[in-house]
């Protein structure tokens, strides 16, 4: 059953690399292809992620970079029969890296936004997640304004 689901989210989010790839303007003229053709000439499959979201993406014991996002990123390099290069990158500078040519995927914990799918390309959301905000009793805030 893991095996299916991790080939049904390598699938997903290929699909989203060949999308990201047409609106960057892949060396075919924009098709798409161009991109997942370099990747596969370089023999490696370029992803930023900030590792600081456990389980998502962190810092193992080993020193290197694991976890949810990195397996998934795995599959795809993998599927796509290349290795795979993880680098780390603050948050907030991870989508310019992708933008500014640096690597071909980003990996972490993005909200699709209206104002970041204005500029990047987005695979299918693969997990919902929602964010609290927990108090003691008595704190004395009751509502979030």
């Amino acid at each position: 059953m893991r095996k299916l689901l991790n080939s049904i989210l390598a699938l997903t989010l290929i699909s989203a690399l060949a999308l990201t790839a047409a609106s960057c303007g892949g060396s075919d003229g924009g098709g798409g292809s161009g991109k997942l053709e370099e990747i596969k000439k370089a023999g490696k499959l370029v992803v930023y992620t900030d590792p600081n979201f456990a389980p998502f993406e962190y810092i193992g014991d080993d020193e290197t970079i694991v976890g949810v996002d990195i397996a998934l990123a795995e599959e795809i390099a993998a599927e796509l029969g290349v290795t795979l290069e993880v680098n780390s990158a603050k948050f907030d500078s991870i989508l310019m890296a992708l933008k500014g040519g640096k690597g071909d995927i980003a990996i972490s914990g993005f909200t699709i936004t209206e104002e970041r799918r204005e500029s990047v390309d987005f695979s299918d959301p693969y997990i919902d997640s929602v964010q609290y905000l927990i108090l003691p009793e008595d704190s004395g805030i009751s509502a979030l304004e």
